[in-house]
C-alpha cells in the first residue's frame, strides 16, 4: 500500500505522463496522447512518423552558454532512422547522440515508450516530431534536449498572433522528477500568462520572445534566482489532416547561479 505522499506522487506521474503522451525510463511510460488520433499521417502522408519505417530529421536544443538572439547561437540536426510493425505494435527511433545510438521504443504503438542511450526517461508527441529526452548524467536543469522534426513550421513574426487564446502544459526534465507542470497561456490580446514566473507580459514583449532573430527576448525580474532570468523560444505548429497543434521551445536561464551551462530548456505543448 502506498502511503499518503506516495500516493500522491504516483497519481502526480500518472496525470504528467498523459499530459505528455508517453514518458518514463525503463520500459515505463503513461497514458495516450488524446490527440494522437487527429494528428496521425495518415497512408501515403509525406509527414513523418514514427509509426512508420522511415527517418525523421530533428533540430535539437540542448543547454548551451548562448543566448538565442546571439548570432552564434545554433541548433544542431540529428537525423533518426523509425521503424514499426503495425501488427505487434512494436517500434523504435534511433539516433546517434554523444557517440552512442539513443534508442526510444514501444510495445504499444507509442502510447508509453523507453529510452535507451545517454537520455534515460523524457516524452513524445506528435507522432514522434517532437522529443524531450533527459539526461541522468547531468544537473536538472542541465538535463532537457528538445528535439523538433523539420516536418513542424516555426510560426513567427505576426503569426504569433495565431497563438492567442491558447493554453499550454510547460515541462523540462527537472519538472518531469517532480511530476509537475507548469502553465503558460496566451490571452485573448495576445498577452502571455506563465506560471513558472507567474506573471503576465504584453503582447509587444511576447512578439519579442517568440522572434529572437530580431529581437534580445525578455527579461523578467521578480527578485529571486528561482524566476528571475532572460526568456526567449521558437513557437511551432504541427498541421496533419487538417488539424493544428502548437508548441513552443523555450529558451531560460533561470536558475543559473555562476557555475555550469548558463542556459537551459523548457517544452510548452498545446492542450
Amino acid at each position: 500500500m502506498f502511503n499518503k505522499n506516495e500516493r500522491a506522487r504516483v497519481l502526480g506521474m500518472a496525470a504528467l505522463c498523459s499530459v505528455l503522451s508517453a514518458c518514463g525510463g525503463g520500459g515505463s511510460g503513461g497514458g495516450a496522447d488524446p490527440s494522437t488520433a487527429a494528428t496521425a499521417p495518415g497512408p501515403g502522408s509525406t509527414t513523418p512518423s514514427a509509426t512508420t519505417t522511415g527517418t525523421i530529421q530533428y533540430a535539437q536544443y540542448q543547454p548551451t552558454n548562448t543566448i538565442m538572439w546571439d548570432a552564434a547561437w545554433s541548433t544542431t540536426t540529428v537525423s533518426a532512422s523509425t521503424s514499426f510493425t503495425t501488427t505487434s505494435k512494436q517500434g523504435s527511433i534511433q539516433f546517434p547522440l554523444s557517440g552512442v545510438n539513443e534508442i526510444v521504443s514501444t510495445s504499444d504503438a507509442y502510447a508509453t515508450v523507453s529510452w535507451a542511450g545517454p537520455l534515460t526517461s523524457g516524452a513524445y508527441k506528435f507522432d514522434g516530431n517532437i522529443l524531450m529526452g533527459c539526461d541522468a548524467a547531468a544537473a536538472d536543469r542541465e538535463s532537457t534536449r528538445v528535439f523538433v522534426s523539420s516536418s513542424l513550421a516555426r510560426v513567427k513574426d505576426g503569426m504569433v498572433d495565431d497563438l492567442s487564446g491558447l493554453s499550454f502544459d510547460v515541462v523540462d526534465c527537472a519538472l518531469l522528477k517532480q511530476s509537475k507542470v507548469e502553465t503558460l497561456k496566451i490571452n485573448a490580446d495576445g498577452s502571455l500568462f506563465m506560471s513558472t514566473f507567474n506573471a503576465t507580459i504584453p503582447k509587444n514583449q511576447v512578439f519579442d520572445m517568440l522572434n529572437p532573430e530580431k529581437y534580445p527576448g525578455i527579461l523578467i525580474n521578480n527578485g529571486d534566482f528561482k524566476t528571475t532570468g532572460n526568456y526567449s523560444g521558437h513557437a511551432f505548429r504541427y498541421t496533419v489532416n487538417g488539424v493544428t497543434r502548437y508548441a513552443i521551445v523555450i529558451q531560460t536561464n533561470v536558475g543559473y547561479m555562476g557555475t555550469g551551462i548558463k542556459f537551459h530548456y523548457l517544452l510548452a505543448i498545446q492542450r
